[in-house]
């Protein structure tokens, strides 16, 4: 009986977990993260961006399932820690002279307080910030300057 309890947590670790009800979606992410920032200055070269929410993958349904469908990940084998309730939200970045940029917004737990704001270009890292559920810098590293100046129209406006 252990035997089948030991292969069942190599083949399914996550559930172990149990089924996570979280209480938020993809309106509630895109609240606090898309939109213009200017003047976002990263180790002295500054950029303006307009942030958004990266297309749904085809077949997808349902903004709440959608979130979670596109940042899918599980491990074969049993990590020691306790399990963490992650949503991680694929954005689209776009620079003022047509840049583009890979983007992230990830929020742990069952209910949305805010997130991580992650920035690359390509595998350089351009910032990475806290942000609150209103959109708020909450947490940014000291060569950081970034200011939200036109939040995004809500999809259902």
């Amino acid at each position: 009986m252990l035997g089948v309890a030991a292969a069942a947590l190599v083949i399914d670790p996550l559930g172990a977990c149990g089924d996570s009800d979280f209480r938020y979606g993809v309106e509630e992410m895109r609240g606090a993260v898309a939109g213009e920032w200017h003047d976002a200055e990263v180790g002295g070269k500054t950029y303006d961006l307009t942030i958004d929410v990266a297309d749904a993958p085809s077949g997808a349904h349902g903004s709440a399932g959608w979130v979670h469908a596109a940042c899918g990940h599980r491990d074969l084998v049993r990590q020691a820690g306790p399990c963490v309730d992650l949503t991680s939200l694929p954005l689209t970045v776009a620079g003022r002279n047509g840049e583009r940029f890979d983007g992230s917004f990830d929020a742990i737990d069952l209910d949305f307080s805010g997130g991580e704001l992650r920035v690359r270009d390509g595998d350089r890292a351009l910032f990475e910030v806290a942000l609150d559920e209103h959109g708020n810098v909450r947490r940014k590293p000291n060569d950081v300057v970034l200011v939200r100046t036109h939040a995004a129209a809500s999809a259902h406006s």
